[in-house]
């Protein structure tokens, strides 16, 4: 565990090997079996990508799931703000086709430019309609 003979009599430890006992004491994530720095960094790299697609997912389906209904078009663009938020927390970017057909539209002249629109310019053309 020590970098040296020299380092084992004033007891330094290998900085790898610290880093290697503070993750397995701290955390949750199963890298048992892992032996080197960059098999503890792969196995974290590989559990957090799984917990991020599965929550883009649910994300996904959340929006793809709401629909303005009832909703006056503020109270539908808050709701799809927070999903999109939180998709753009875990790092994906969508937008929602949960508008009546009325918006069809307006939902195909935003999906076909080839620069995209920031969520205040699209929420500032849906108030507009």
């Amino acid at each position: 565990m020590c970098l040296s003979d020299a380092d084992r009599t004033h007891r330094k430890m290998n900085p790898e090997l610290l880093l290697f006992s503070w993750l397995l004491s701290s955390m949750t994530v199963s890298i048992v079996g892992c032996e080197t720095s960059p098999q503890v960094w792969q196995a974290l790299d590989t559990y957090f990508a799984s917990q991020t697609k599965a929550r883009i997912d649910q994300f996904k389906t959340q929006l793809q799931n709401t629909k303005k209904q009832s909703l006056s078009v503020n109270d539908y663009l808050l709701k799809i703000k927070s999903l999109v938020d939180q998709l753009g927390s875990v790092g994906h970017v969508i937008l929602s086709n949960g508008l009546p057909v009325e918006y069809d539209t307006f939902v195909i002249s935003v999906n076909s430019r080839s620069d995209t629109y920031t969520v205040a310019k699209i929420e500032s053309f849906l108030l507009a309609q």
